[in-house]
C-alpha cells in the first residue's frame, strides 16, 4: 500500500461501523465507554464526531490525520490525543479499513486507548490484531452476500 491508498482513504465518502455476528456495533460501544469519567467520555465522543465528519467530507490529511499501519498495511488509523487542564491527555486510536470495491467504503473496526510506556506497543498490537480479525470476518460476510 502506498500514497494512492492513503489519499483514497482520506478522500471522504461513506463510513460504517463494524457489527458483530449479533448485529451489535461493537466499535460504537467501544467509543461510548472509553474514558474514566463522564466528562472524559463526552470529550472523546465530541472528538470522534469531529474527525468522523472531517473524514466523511474528505478533509483528512494523509499521513497527518490518518496513517497506514506498519503491522498491517491493509488497515489505517485515526489518532487522537484527548485531554485538557483537568483531564490528563491520553492517546486514542480508531482502526479502519478502506474497501475500494464497495463505494468506496471505509469501515471502522476497533477503537481503543494506546497506553504510554512500555505496554503501549503491546496493547496497540493487540488492538490492531483485533481490528484485522474483525476486518477478515466482515470481508467473509460481505463476499457471501
Amino acid at each position: 500500500m502506498g500514497l494512492t491508498e492513503v489519499v483514497a482513504a482520506a478522500s471522504g465518502g461513506v463510513w460504517e461501523f463494524y457489527r458483530d455476528e449479533r448485529g451489535i456495533s461493537v466499535v460504537k460501544v467501544e467509543i461510548s465507554v472509553a474514558g474514566n469519567s463522564e466528562v472524559e467520555r463526552a470529550m472523546i465522543r465530541a472528538e470522534v464526531k469531529r474527525i468522523m465528519l472531517a473524514a466523511m467530507e474528505g478533509r483528512l490529511k494523509p499521513y497527518v490525520d490518518l496513517k497506514h499501519l506498519v503491522r498491517n498495511p491493509l488497515l489505517f488509523e485515526l489518532r487522537w490525543k484527548i485531554g485538557d487542564a483537568a483531564i490528563p491527555a491520553r492517546l486514542w486510536r480508531l482502526y479502519f479499513g478502506w474497501h475500494s470495491n464497495m463505494g468506496p467504503l471505509r469501515v471502522a473496526f476497533k477503537f481503543g486507548e494506546k497506553p504510554r510506556g512500555p505496554e503501549g506497543r503491546a496493547v496497540q498490537d493487540q488492538h490492531i490484531d483485533e481490528a484485522w480479525s474483525r476486518y477478515a470476518t466482515w470481508l467473509a460476510r460481505t463476499t457471501r452476500t
